[in-house]
C-alpha cells in the first residue's frame, strides 16, 4: 500500500498543472502569442527548479543554475518590447506576461 503522502505529492502536481494551463490559457486570451509562448515554454525549467529546492530539498549544481540564468537571458531577450524604452508604456501583452510567469 503507497504511503498517503505519495498521494498528497500526487494531487498537488496535478493542482499545480491545472493551475498552470489556466493561467497559460489566460495569457493567450490577453497577450500577444509571439510573447507569451517563448515566456511560457521557457518558464517550465525555472518552475521545476524553484519548487524543487524550495519543496523537496534538492541543490542544484553550477551547471544547472547557469542553464538556467540563459534560458531567464533568452526569455528576457526574446520577449522584449521596443515600445517600453520609447515611453508608450506597457505593451498590451503585459498582462499576459504576468499570467504566463505565475
Amino acid at each position: 500500500m503507497p504511503d498517503p503522502s505519495s498521494y498528497m505529492l500526487i494531487l498537488a502536481g496535478i493542482g499545480l498543472h491545472v493551475g498552470y494551463q489556466f493561467l497559460l490559457m489566460a495569457s493567450y486570451d490577453a497577450g500577444d502569442l509571439t510573447q507569451i509562448y517563448p515566456l511560457a515554454r521557457g518558464s517550465a525549467p525555472f518552475i521545476v527548479a524553484l519548487v524543487s529546492v524550495a519543496l523537496l530539498g534538492v541543490s542544484l549544481q553550477p551547471v544547472g543554475l547557469g542553464a538556467i540564468a540563459l534560458i531567464g537571458k533568452r526569455d528576457a531577450v526574446t520577449t522584449r518590447d521596443d515600445r517600453l524604452e520609447d515611453g508608450e508604456g506597457p505593451p498590451e501583452a503585459a498582462p499576459g506576461l504576468v499570467f504566463a510567469e505565475a
